[in-house]
Formats: structure tokens, C-alpha cells, sequence
């Protein structure tokens, strides 16, 4: 092991680790780089089929590129015929038709720093070249999933390109030296150096400085573990890879005739003028706009001269689509985009069309659409997923397809689908006026062990909304803060435009004043709704918000055009930028503003250079709070949101920063551990004067417990009267809770318990999520007694255990082996007339049979025989966030408000 090597091992040992379902370990550092799923993939694709091009080496043929787990990535391989691959392959250029299994969402983090919830889809190899598809094993760091990339595409050029019979060492070798090649390229870029390596052939750094040009600085982390895999392909000793680079590479830097990747060719790369990302999106965002004026107009020349444009790619035609003014004109563009040669649709674009014909309610062609990607008509699309074909056909109002989709997804799975499946079929029930079968996809969804989101409680609000029962609607939002539930603005929104229709502006006014100190900005679809309300002598309490929503005036227009329709309310949220103006129009008609996407703009900002900050400057935008909070939310690094966050209060236009804006920024660094950065905020607040939400505080508190930062956690809880003002007893009690949550994660016991015992004190008492919490974690700490004092403590605060409390401590006492305190818990909870679930019970009796007290273990299922049937599939409720009662509350909430219909029908 060489000494970079040795280096990286040594720091590794210190570090956190997540855990693969395979068995292989991620370090907390290597995570931030880590790309887990298909879709997060593309980009790198993309920047390597650039790398390619580069070198006069690009691949015609769109061969899909799909990350897939160890189990697919072994039986792709078993499929294939005739290629050579390491002892422990990492990635594959398949050439056979196959069915593999591909990673389709994200997946996340569950306890123990284990990965749980993985998505997975079948994906059909259709054979029409010579390569079928790239396939790259999840979870690997950015540098290393593109050099396990840059060699395998070097495999697919050399298939289609006609080189079927060189030899293994050849074969394998050049591909190590186009990984090295790319390697290097990252390295030198993110350092920002302009010297390539000296280990490096003369043409991986002509290409290297070339791509320095567009990325910036990267953490001395990543670029140790960039020289780390660089030493790893240039001290392998394998005959085919070793032995196969070190020819490959001597190759090139000979530039012999016979090799036919050479030194000019990756001079031509070095050489070739690339503008800065920023550059990049202000010339998208000039061919964006002008399509929709195009469409618009109406003018076919016009449109066709714009889909020739050299620079048109999927980017600008997604964008175009999605800011048209109708279905009928973005089908149109659709129509045009056929007569386009060099224009191939990609995931993005289909996905768009798929939503418009579904926004259109144009369900038939929808399905067609979806059976022509599965069917592999698009070789560059992967296959729909269970949840897009849901969403899609619940948005053309497709009932019998929904339903059919999600029998389908549901027989497939040995566990439930996700939440969002569940709000989907909910959603629609309502919107059909179905309210017995919306209730009972709710009762559904607690009872097969899914907690309820944020979405979930949007659909039921607005739900209840529609249907006049307002008072019942706002019962419920107002308990979601005790569910650790976030109130949205959608939730807002929907309550404000159903009190003001019914004129009750007292009520209206509340939910204002919530809305300000949770520190939300209102969407522009509640403008007509305040204005309505500022009509009635509400001037002062609407001003602040309509201030925020009318359009600027310093946003100038890029053209008029002659069209009855107005431009989309989502575009307007996103687009309101403006320095170039279309000439030559002078009819009257809509004005369009400037398209913006923040996100782009964001992601194009990442790095940060200096180069890329001065074309922002010059790009003139009108910096508005909007505008801020979404570029702050969408920038990936926190240090680079907080680079930004500092310049844009320095820029021409007076832009002074509020508590908006500050909100979002100290949770964006909370969220990524930079607690140095998180106190330079607060003391920023402290001085200026700034209230923070209360919502932010918990927000930081609970990200300090992932990232295991307890004293910056027990810093800010101290400062939590100077950021916050004057918090109620409730509110605070949901502080409490949190930095428990946090102490607790932390393994901090003895601090636990003191805050628990300053909570008391200050006469707050938990509540009994937080008991069920503080009991898992001591109980699972070995420390019974304590966890007997806190359900003590839990009886005299006249807090009745719930079902789900008694679950919790069943299962942690049988996971100490203390099945006899477990089979005390299970006697108290049911002559408590409580009953465990299935799981629950079943622990139990193998618990008993353990530690062989079959005598108890046969007590227990003579106990239950009678109940057996009735046993509930999962009980509700969660630690620390929501519990049974508070579930059953909001179920017998919104079942009472249609008990007079559904008794009717019956």
C-alpha cells in the first residue's frame, strides 16, 4: 500500500460509517460525494460524454446508464459473454439483452446509520448496437463512480467503434488509462492548479486544464481520495489492469501510430473554449425565452430556426415545455422537436411531455406514451415508475389506472408502498367527491404502519376545505405542531382562501400572524385572496405579504406578444430575472417576464469561482427575498449558500438581508454540521435584532443530532430567549424535545437526563412521544431503572401510556434479553384493554423461548388466542413525533365531519 494509500486508511479509521445492504461501509465524508441512484448519475454521465468529445472520441449511440446494487451488478455479469472483469466488479458494459434490477430513488437513512427504504426497478436491455447499457454499482464516492465510468465508456467506443478483437491487456488497459486520464482532469480542476501531475501522460493534462475551467476548489478531503484512486489504478499489478495501463499508457505518451488515442487529440480537447457554467445558463436561459415568445406567437419559421440552434439540448427544451401556455402549444413544440435530427429526448423531457398530456386529462395518450418508454423505445428512458405512472394518471383524474397501478405496486412488494402512494389515491378520492374512500385510505395508511406527512394533512385540509367544513379543517392544522408535523404554505394558503371566501377575516388574521412567525412567504396564488381582504380595511396586516407578491417594477419585460393567456402560476414563482429585452415587438399584449429557475442557476453557481460570481454580477439580476430563500435552498454546499448569502447583501439594488432569508440560511448550515458559520449567523442576529422562528431553532437542534454536534446544540438551546424572543410554554416544550432527541442520539445520557430535570422544573412536562423516546434510548442503553423511573414519571403526570409506548418497551426489554420485564409491559398493557400488533406479540413469544420460559411464552399465546384475528397489523404513532391519541384525534376528526353522508348512503 503505497503512502496516499496509508493516508486515506488512517483517516478513515476515526470516521462514522453508514452501512450498505450489501455489507460495505461509507464514511460520513465520502457520503457528501456519493451517488446513489440512477437518476443522480446523469449529470456525471453527461460531463463525461463532454470528456469524450473532447478528445474527438464521442459515442454516437445513447447507451442508458443505470446504477443497480451488488446482487444485479453479479447476475448482469453471470449474463454476459466473452469479457474479462475484476474479482470484485464495480461496473459493467453489457452487450446482451437482459432484465436488471436499477436503483430508482435515493434511498435513505434509517437507524444505525443503515440504509433503508431502496426503490428498485426492473429495466429491460433491448439489444440495437453493440453496448446495451452501462451499469454502476450505488453508493460509491463522485470520483470513483466517474472513473469506474470513464472506463466503461471506453469499452462501449471500443465495441461500436469496431475493435471486438483486441486483447484482454489492450482492451483493459486503454480503458484504465481513460479512467486515469479523467482522474487527473478532476484533480488538477479542483485544485485549481494549472501544472499537471508529472505521474500523468502529457495528454491527461491538456485535458485536465481544460476541465479546471469549469469546476472549482474541492475539499482537501475529495482531492486526497482523488490521489488515492489515481494511486490505485497506477500501482495495480493485475496482468490486465496493471501491466494493461502501464502499455496503455507508455502508448500515448509515445504517441506511437498504432494507438489510437493521441497527444493532439488531447490537445484539441485542452484547447477548445468552454464558457463558465454561469455563461452557459444565461445563454439557455436567452434560447428559453425566446422559444416562448415562439410559441406564443404562434410562428412556425421562427420555431424552426430555433430548434436548430446548436445549442438546443434537453435543458432548454424541458424548460420550454414546462412554460408554455398551453398543452396544445408545448404538444406542438413536441411535434416540431420530431424534425429535429441532432435532438434526442432524454428521461427529463419525456417525464414533461408525460405530465402535460396528463395536465391536458388526455389519459389515453398518457398510457401509450408510458407503454412506448417500457417497451424501450426511447433507449436513453428508463422505465416508469410505479409512483410517476400514479402520479401522472391521478393528475389527468384517471381513477381506474391509479387504483390499477397501485394493486400492481402493492402485489410486487412483501412490505407497504410508500406515503406518497397512499396521499395520491387519497388525493383523488377527494377531488371526485368520494369522502367515505378518502377517510378510509387514511384509516388505511395508520393502520398498515405509515406515518402521515406533511402531504398527507395538505390533501385532508384541503379536502375538508372544499367541502365547507372549515372549522374542522383548521382543528386539525392547528394540531400539527404537537405531531412534530411542519405547517406548509400550501396548508396556509388553502386556509386562507376558504376563511376569506366566508369572511372570516378574524380567523385570517391569525393565520397571518402564524404564517410570519413560522417565517413563511406566502405563494402568489394567495394575492388575490389578501387583496380581497385589504378591500375589507385589513391594510395593515395584508401589506407586508402583498408587498412581497407584486411584481417588481425594476423586472423589466423581454417582449409582448399577442395571446389570452397568462403566464402559469409556477412559472412565475420561478422566473423573475430580466436584462435582455426581445426588439422588434410592438403590439400590445402579455407581457412575459424573464425566465429564471433557481435551481439551475444555483447548481451553476457551486463552485463558486471567481469568473462565474463576476458574469452573475454582470447578468444584473433583481435580488428579491423570494429569490434568495430559493437560491440559498437549492445550492448543494452550505459554505458555498453562505458565500453567496454574504455577497448578494453587497450588491447594487439595496437588498437587505430579513429573517426570511436568515432562516433559511442558519438551517442550511445547521443541516450540514458548519456550526462555526452557524454561530457567526447568530451573532449577526443577535446584533441586528432579527426574531428567528421557532420552527428554524428546532430545525437546528435536530440537525445538530445528525451530524452528532451536542455542544453546538446545548449553545444554541442557552441563546434560545435572544433568537427567539418570547417563546409560549408549548413551543418551548417542542424545543425540549428536540435537543433531547438530539442528547439522546448523541449517547449522551447523563446531559438527558439533566435538561429532562430542568424541563420539569420550569414546569413543562413531556409529552408522550417524548416518554416513548427517552425509553427506547435508555432501555437500549441498558439502563432499566431509569427507563421504570420514566414510565413511572409518566403515570403520575396523569399522561396515560398509550399503545405505542407499550410497544417500544416490549420490543427494547426483548432486545436486552429481559423478556420477563417485556412479559410484565404486555400484562399491564392489556388489562390496560390495549392490544399489541402481530410483530410485537410474535418478539414476545420468541423472546420467551430464548431464555426458555416456554411456560410464559405459552400464557402469552393462550392470552391472545381469542384476539388473534383483531390483532392490528402495526400500531400507530412514532418516538418523539406523533402518538396513537394524536392519530386518532385527527381520524376521528375528519370521519365526523361525513358521518351524515355516509350514514345516508348506508
Amino acid at each position: 500500500m503505497g503512502p496516499l494509500a496509508v493516508v486515506a486508511v488512517k483517516e478513515w479509521r476515526d470516521m462514522r460509517f453508514l452501512s450498505l445492504d450489501d455489507g460495505r461501509k461509507l464514511c460520513l465524508e465520502c457520503l457528501d460525494s456519493a451517488i446513489m441512484d440512477t437518476h443522480e448519475c446523469q449529470p456525471l454521465y453527461l460531463e463525461i460524454q463532454e470528456f469524450y468529445e473532447g478528445l474527438n472520441m464521442k459515442v454516437e449511440q445513447q447507451i442508458p446508464l443505470l446504477l443497480v446494487e451488488r446482487q444485479a451488478l453479479n447476475e448482469a455479469m453471470g449474463g454476459e459473454k466473452g469479457h474479462h472483469h475484476l474479482p470484485e466488479t464495480r461496473g459493467l458494459c453489457l452487450s446482451e439483452e437482459q432484465i436488471v434490477s436499477t436503483i430508482l430513488r435515493r434511498p435513505r437513512i434509517g437507524a444505525g446509520y443503515r440504509i433503508i427504504d431502496m426503490i428498485t426497478e426492473p429495466y429491460r436491455l433491448i439489444r440495437r448496437c453493440e453496448v446495451t447499457a452501462i451499469l454502476i454499482l450505488y453508493g460509491l464516492p463522485r470520483l470513483l463512480t466517474g472513473s469506474i465510468l470513464a472506463h466503461e465508456m471506453m469499452h462501449a467506443w471500443l465495441r461500436l467503434k469496431g475493435y471486438p478483437n483486441l486483447s484482454q491487456d489492450a482492451e483493459e488497459g486503454i480503458c484504465q488509462v481513460l479512467a486515469h486520464m479523467w482522474l487527473v482532469s478532476e484533480i488538477i480542476a479542483g485544485s485549481g492548479s494549472d501544472v499537471a501531475s508529472t505521474t500523468s501522460s502529457s495528454s491527461s493534462s491538456s485535458s485536465s486544464e481544460s476541465a479546471s475551467s469549469k469546476k472549482g476548489k474541492r475539499s482537501e478531503f475529495e482531492r486526497k481520495l482523488g490521489e488515492f484512486f489515481k494511486h490505485q489504478i497506477e500501482s495495480d499489478s493485475s496482468p490486465a489492469y496493471g501491466d494493461g495501463f502501464k502499455a496503455g499508457n507508455q502508448a500515448v505518451l509515445k504517441t506511437k501510430p498504432s494507438i489510437f488515442l493521441t497527444h493532439q487529440q488531447c490537445c484539441l480537447f485542452s484547447s477548445r473554449s468552454i464558457p463558465n457554467k454561469v455563461t452557459l445558463y444565461l445563454r439557455r436561459a436567452k434560447l428559453i425565452d425566446s422559444l416562448r415568445l415562439c410559441l406564443r406567437s404562434g410562428s412556425g419559421t421562427s420555431l424552426s430556426s430555433l430548434l436548430n440552434d446548436p445549442n438546443l439540448d434537453s435543458f432548454i427544451v424541458t424548460h420550454a415545455l414546462r412554460s408554455a401556455s398551453s398543452p396544445d402549444s408545448a404538444l406542438s413544440l413536441i411535434d416540431a422537436l420530431k424534425r429535429v435530427p441532432h435532438f434526442s429526448h432524454t428521461q427529463v423531457t419525456i417525464h414533461t411531455v408525460a405530465k402535460i398530456l396528463a395536465k391536458a386529462q388526455r389519459p389515453e395518450e398518457l398510457g401509450i406514451l408510458i407503454d412506448a418508454v417500457n417497451s424501450g423505445k426511447f433507449i436513453n428512458v428508463a422505465r416508469v415508475s410505479f409512483m410517476d405512472r400514479m402520479r401522472w394518471f391521478a393528475l389527468a383524474g384517471d381513477l381506474e389506472s391509479v387504483l390499477h397501478v397501485w394493486d400492481e405496486w402493492r402485489g410486487l412488494m412483501s412490505k407497504r408502498p410508500c406515503t406518497e402512494s397512499y396521499n395520491i389515491v387519497m388525493d383523488l378520492y377527494a377531488k371526485m367527491g368520494m369522502d367515505f374512500e378518502a377517510v378510509n385510505v387514511f384509516n388505511m395508511l395508520v393502520n398498515e404502519g405509515a406515518n402521515p406527512n406533511a402531504r398527507t394533512y395538505t390533501v385532508m385540509i384541503k379536502h375538508l376545505v372544499n367541502v365547507g367544513k372549515l372549522d374542522q379543517a383548521f382543528e386539525i392544522f392547528k394540531s400539527l405542531p404537537s405531531m412534530r408535523m411542519k405547517r406548509t404554505v400550501k396548508q396556509y394558503s388553502i386556509l386562507v382562501g376558504g376563511f376569506i371566501s366566508i369572511e372570516q377575516f378574524d380567523v385570517v388574521k391569525s393565520l397571518l400572524n402564524e404564517m410570519h412567525i413560522d417565517g413563511m412567504l406566502p405563494t402568489r396564488s394567495m394575492r388575490l385572496s389578501l387583496e380581497c381582504m385589504r378591500e375589507k380595511g385589513y391594510v395593515e396586516e395584508t401589506n407586508e405579504f402583498l408587498r412581497e407578491m407584486l411584481p417588481d417594477e425594476r423586472i423589466q419585460s423581454i417582449g409582448v406578444v399577442n395571446d389570452s393567456s397568462d403566464d402559469e402560476e409556477d412559472e412565475n414563482e420561478n422566473h423573475l430575472h430580466g436584462n435582455d429585452c426581445c426588439e422588434d415587438v410592438d403590439v400590445d399584449g402579455v407581457k412575459l417576464k424573464p425566465w429564471l429557475d433557481p435551481s439551475a442557476l444555483a447548481n451553476s453557481l457551486n463552485d463558486w469561482r471567481s469568473e462565474e460570481v463576476l458574469a452573475l454580477e454582470n447578468a444584473k439580476f433583481v435580488w428579491t427575498t423570494r429569490l434568495v430563500c430559493k437560491m440559498i435552498r437549492n445550492f448543494k454546499s452550505a459554505v458555498t449558500a453562505w458565500e453567496f448569502f454574504c455577497w448578494v447583501a453587497y450588491q447594487p439594488g439595496g437588498f437587505v438581508h430579513d429573517v426570511y432569508t436568515v432562516s433559511r440560511m442558519i438551517t442550511k448550515l445547521a443541516r450540514q454540521g458548519n456550526a462555526d458559520l452557524v454561530g457567526q449567523l447568530i451573532c449577526k442576529i443577535k446584533r441586528e435584532g432579527i426574531i428567528l422562528p421557532v420552527s428554524s431553532l428546532r430545525l437546528i437542534l435536530d440537525f445538530y443530532g445528525i451530524s452528532k454536534n451536542t455542544d453546538a446544540a446545548l449553545r444554541v438551546f442557552h441563546d434560545v430567549k435572544d433568537l427567539c424572543g418570547r417563546i409560549s410554554k408549548f413551543n418551548m416544550m417542542l424545543l425540549y424535545t428536540s435537543l433531547l432527541r438530539t442528547l439522546a442520539k448523541c449517547r449522551r445520557s447523563t446531559d438527558v437526563l439533566n435538561i429532562l430535570e430542568e424541563m420539569m422544573l420550569c414546569g413543562i412536562i413531556p409529552d408522550i412521544q417524548t416518554f416513548s423516546g427517552l425509553m427506547h434510548h435508555f432501555a437500549l442503553e441498558g439502563d432499566l431503572r431509569t427507563v421504570q423511573n420514566l414510565f413511572g414519571m409518566v403515570r403520575q403526570s396523569g399522561v396515560g401510556p398509550d399503545a405505542y409506548m407499550y410497544k417500544v418497551l416490549i420490543q427494547a426489554y426483548c432486545k436486552c434479553d429481559r423478556a420477563a420485564l417485556a412479559l410484565r409491559v404486555f400484562e399491564d398493557m392489556m388489562n390496560a384493554n390495549l392490544l399489541p400488533d402481530a410483530a410485537t406479540k410474535a418478539l414476545l413469544v420468541k423472546s420467551l423461548w430464548k431464555e426458555e420460559k416456554l411456560r410464559e411464552a405459552a400464557a402469552v399465546e393462550e392470552r391472545t388466542e381469542q384476539v388473534n384475528e383483531i390483532l392490528p397489523f402495526a400500531l400507530p404513532g412514532h418516538v418523539y413525533t406523533v402518538s396513537a391519541v394524536d392519530l386518532k384525534r385527527v381520524y376521528d376528526t375528519y370521519i365526523s365531519s361525513f358521518e351524515n353522508g355516509f350514514s345516508s348512503k348506508c
